[in-house]
This record gives structure tokens, C-alpha cells and sequence, in this order.
């Protein structure tokens, strides 16, 4: 898959969306940023679960979000779902996952549509 990095202004806070970023993306973004190194390898990592925390500033959530077709017949969390990380501080929204969101394209129109 090839990466894809789109940083969008709105009018009170910036987006940064990162899709299956490389290492070297995910190193920039985390000195870019001051993000806890460990937080940003845990948004890479396929099997993790929801959780949310609060480090240096910043609430990170990883949540997951149902991908499976009705007809396939899968049955763990990594075939029915799949990993978006936000990391959150004033002004700053940066999204993290492997593979694209259709929900989260959604928003993005959204929220530009509303400017």
C-alpha cells in the first residue's frame, strides 16, 4: 500500500492523517510533535485493542472499526476490524492507520464543506 500523509487546516484545528506511514514518516511526525515514541509503535501494531490514555499533552485513543463483509466468515478482532490511532492536543488532530476509512473520509468532507 502506499502511503498517503494529508494535513488539512480547518478554522480551530489542524489534521494530520497518516495511511500505513512508513518508519521513517512515523519517526518525523513523532519528533515533529513530541508524541511518546511507544504510543506511536502501539498505533502501528495490528492487534491491539481500544484504549485510550493521556501523555505529554496529548489523549491518545486507538479504536477499531468493523471492515468485515457480511458474506466472509471471519471471526477475531483483526478480521472483523481495523486500527485508527488519534493522537489529540489543542489545535492538533493526527490520525494513524494501515489501511483507508471510508468514515473518516466522510468527516474530512464534512468538515471542509462546513468552511
Amino acid at each position: 500500500m502506499t502511503t498517503s500523509i494529508k494535513e488539512t487546516k480547518f478554522d480551530s484545528f489542524d489534521w494530520i492523517d497518516l495511511v500505513s506511514p512508513t518508519n521513517e514518516e512515523l519517526q518525523e511526525i513523532t519528533a515533529q510533535h513530541k508524541l511518546n515514541y511507544f504510543l506511536v509503535s502501539d498505533s502501528m501494531e495490528p492487534g491491539h485493542l481500544p484504549k485510550i490514555e493521556q501523555h505529554d499533552g496529548f489523549t491518545f485513543i486507538i479504536l477499531r472499526a468493523y471492515t468485515a463483509r457480511l458474506e466472509d466468515n471471519v471471526t477475531t478482532v483483526n478480521e472483523l476490524s481495523g486500527k485508527v490511532a488519534f493522537f489529540i492536543k489543542d489545535g492538533l488532530l493526527i490520525t494513524v492507520h494501515r489501511s483507508s476509512f471510508p468514515f473518516l473520509l466522510d468527516i474530512k468532507d464534512k468538515l471542509d464543506s462546513s468552511i
